[in-house]
């Protein structure tokens, strides 16, 4: 979003806030959604303390009005998480992520897909945070819970065989993390098409694990679209350089 068209937003979103509170008064949880509202805007403009107030205002509101346990806290709890977390205050992201987690378990149960993206997006966070050993076990449990729901062979599940890949490649796991990259891939293929970006950005991630582990062979029935440059984004998602990543010597 554009400097300028994020100050239209903003105006918009300031009205609609005074509308809420005229309409229902201060502390009605309508008012705590466009709380969280313009805070996401205030978020993604990077004017972190104006965002963080208003979240911790509207969760303020919400369990007010819903109570502690209620699914629309969780949201708030999340987002705010999600700030704390931008702005490397982990210690305090974490407990937040948690308790929204428990929050979502408790109120849709512990196979719901609702959950297994709650518990994707805190793995995720994990992750990040080199947490692999909390991490695993919730990108397994998010895997399991996306097979059950929508079958083997849907893009969740291979969004989850990817990122559980990912982690056990960053912990040194190569034997066991090769066989979740092909058959991610192997579901792109059948869900995208081979010339898909996404099919294609892990085609050459593919690539990147056989030098990684000093192989010449490709992944079996591969279009490659070429070799990773040494200054272009590495394909496994770090956001380091190449050559500063999987296709460092050392």
């Amino acid at each position: 979003m554009t400097t300028s068209r994020a100050a239209e937003a903003e105006q918009l979103l300031l009205r609609a806030l005074a509308i809420r509170e005229a309409s229902y008064g201060s502390n009605h949880p309508n008012v705590a959604t466009a709380l969280i509202n313009l805070a996401s805007l205030f978020h993604n403009t990077k004017r972190f303390a104006e965002a963080e107030a208003l979240f911790r205002r509207a969760l303020e509101m919400l369990e007010a009005s819903y109570g502690p346990q209620h699914p629309r806290v969780a949201i708030c709890l999340n987002n705010l998480a999600g700030l704390l977390s931008n702005t490397h205050r982990l210690a305090e992201a974490k407990p937040l992520m948690q308790r929204a987690l428990a929050i979502d378990e408790a109120s849709y149960g512990p196979c719901h897909p609702y959950l297994a993206r709650r518990l994707y997006n805190f793995a995720g966070f994990l992750a990040k945070e080199k947490f692999f050993e909390e991490a695993e076990p919730l990108y397994r449990r998010a895997l399991a819970i996306h097979e059950a729901s929508y079958g083997p062979d849907h893009p969740h599940v291979a969004n989850d065989l990817w990122n559980l890949a990912e982690l056990l490649l960053a912990t040194n796991r190569l034997v066991e993390a090769e066989p979740l990259y092909r058959r991610a891939l192997a579901i792109d293929e059948a869900n995208h098409g081979p010339n898909h970006a996404e099919t294609l950005a892990r085609k050459r991630a593919l690539l990147v694990l056989a030098e990684v582990n000093n192989s010449t062979r490709e992944p079996k029935n591969a279009i490659l679209p070429g070799r990773v440059g040494r200054n272009q984004p590495c394909p496994c998602g770090s956001g380091k350089k190449y050559k500063r990543c999987h296709g460092s010597p050392g």
